[in-house]
């Protein structure tokens, strides 16, 4: 079970998208919110400051008001950080499990994490929306079938004056082609009684504000998008993922009706709901006030993290010398500086095993891992170092390595997930194997293993019948460096090197498009 730090950590990678550790990723949370250089604590407290609104000094005073704001106890009980903090008043979020109560998929409370106790709840079953049912980018949305809604009543801290309040709305959605409906809005139904009303309609989004409608141009259907309507005193503009999609005008209506998501009022009167929505939404966020552009695109930033950028989850599958080159978050961090991605290492190796144990739990660390996309396969080198050599190696023996892979193989590929191949590292068996490869892993690779797994991943394969990931001549050409004194699992610098060696070559592929060169 993750500790509070841990969750904290993981919310703020999900803002900055990077993977370093705790204090790295919050270095990076300061330097995207452009918080000056200085020592950490230093800039831990213009933080806290910019976060609170709060001109304290007291390092302690600061995090306690910053729990207070988001409505936890204290700063060691904070399990997210926000994007953003200063003049949230909403904070929907379908990917946080706690947030949602629910019963056999329909929601009745969307619980709020601002701190603001604007819970949107829904107590008529055929109007609930459902959760569990669909994601973006492979996280929870909530889903509206064009019947459902939810309501916040008439919250104070939600009623902008239009002409009078600032106020900026964040949203993701993803809305099929030809479908229309709200998202958010405090509205009625004739055009003076529309306060706010952020929409879809004719594959477009459309803000009335205050009466005035703009309707943007850029057709945004069918696709996750970040949605930013922001409102200032005289107009109103939408950004799409970041970038502006046109400004608007806005009215100064009013109104007294109950703020909703998924609809609006279908009277003037406070009554019934109509031009519900049909699509998805995974979260949204409202504030007070028009954030400054780099506040704008944090936010943004964290949105598009979470629910927009192509989220890829390898699992690491094998023994030791997988589990060593998994721990941590080097490798995670090596793909995801190189090239800017959005990248998960899952390490599901264990030391000791032989083909037969990753068979045995393969479809339970399948089952355990359901969003996982890619493989990084490299598994048999504890066969190898029961059997070896080779040539005396029993036909019962090499028969359980084919039939192990196959299985191993057909079951990831039914999963949808993606194998990324790994030919087995050299090792200098009893010190003879460089002169005498016969007697290492060489044919067993050859073989058995390399024929397997290229079979399964053409394209991550040389039309020799290497893999791309080479990692027997990439050990052998310096294993003097690169192996420990046992001549089979690596030393610092050989896990460094397969490491990088990774990143050169299986996820240069994967990411960019591009083959690597053969060693």
């Amino acid at each position: 079970m993750r500790t509070n730090q841990e969750a904290r950590h993981q919310s703020i990678q999900a803002i900055t998208g990077t993977s370093g550790s705790y204090n790295e990723d919050w270095v990076a949370l300061f330097d995207l919110l452009g918080i000056a250089s200085g020592d950490f604590n230093g800039r831990f407290i213009a933080w806290l400051q910019l976060a609170t609104g709060s001109s304290k000094t007291n390092i302690n005073d600061l995090t306690n008001e910053y729990a207070t704001q988001l409505g936890f106890d204290n700063w060691s009980t904070v399990t997210y950080i926000a994007p953003v903090s200063l003049g949230v008043q909403l904070w929907l979020d379908a990917n946080e499990s706690t947030t949602i109560v629910s019963s056999s998929g329909s929601v009745s409370k969307w619980k709020d994490k601002s701190g603001n106790a604007n819970h949107a709840t829904q107590g008529t079953g055929s109007a609930q929306p459902t959760t569990g049912s669909s994601t973006i980018n492979g996280k929870n949305a909530l889903s509206f079938d064009g019947g459902d809604f939810l309501g916040l009543d008439q919250p104070s801290n939600l009623d902008f004056t239009p002409g009078t309040d600032e106020f900026t709305i964040f949203a993701v959605c993803n809305v099929p082609v030809g479908e229309q409906g709200a998202i958010v809005s405090k509205a009625g139904a004739t055009t003076n009684q529309r306060q706010y009303h952020f929409i879809y309609i004719d594959d477009h989004a459309t803000g009335i504000i205050g009466g005035s409608s703009k309707d943007y141009p850029t057709d945004i259907t069918s696709t996750p998008q970040v949605l930013t309507l922001e409102v200032s005193t005289s107009g109103q503009e939408l950004f799409i993922n970041g970038t502006s999609d046109g400004t608007g005008s806005i009215g100064t209506a009013t109104n007294s009706a109950d703020v909703l998501i998924g609809a609006r009022r279908s009277n003037d009167s406070n009554g019934g709901s109509a031009f519900l929505l049909t699509g998805d939404i995974g979260e949204i966020i409202i504030y007070n006030r028009n954030l400054t552009a780099t506040e704008r695109a944090a936010v943004e930033s964290y949105l598009s993290n979470k629910w927009i950028d192509t989220y890829i989850e390898v699992l690491m599958l094998g023994a030791s010398k997988m589990d060593s080159v998994s721990q941590g978050n080097v490798l995670q961090s090596l793909i995801n500086t190189t090239y800017g991605s959005n990248v998960a290492i899952v390490d599901e190796s264990t030391g000791g095993w032989t083909t037969t144990n990753l068979k045995n739990n393969i479809d339970s660390i399948i089952s355990s891992n359901t969003t996982a996309t890619h493989a990084l396969l490299n598994i048999g080198g504890n066969n190898v170092t029961a059997t070896r050599p080779y040539s005396t190696a029993t036909t019962e023996e090499k028969d359980t390595i084919t039939d192990d892979l196959n299985y191993i193989v057909a079951a990831l590929q039914t999963a949808g997930i993606e194998i990324l191949p790994s030919s087995l590292g050299f090792s200098n068996y009893d010190g003879t194997t460089v002169a005498s490869p016969e007697n290492g892993v060489l044919p067993y690779s050859t073989n058995l293993i390399n024929p397997i797994l290229c079979a399964a991943a053409p394209n991550y394969c040389y039309e020799s019948g290497l893999p791309y990931s080479q990692l027997y001549e990439l050990i052998l050409n310096d294993y003097t460096t690169y192996l420990d004194v046992d001549n089979i699992h690596w030393t610092s610098a050989g896990k460094a090197a397969v490491q990088q060696h990774f990143v050169d070559t299986l996820f240069l592929k994967l990411l960019t498009g591009v083959d690597p060169e053969e060693i």
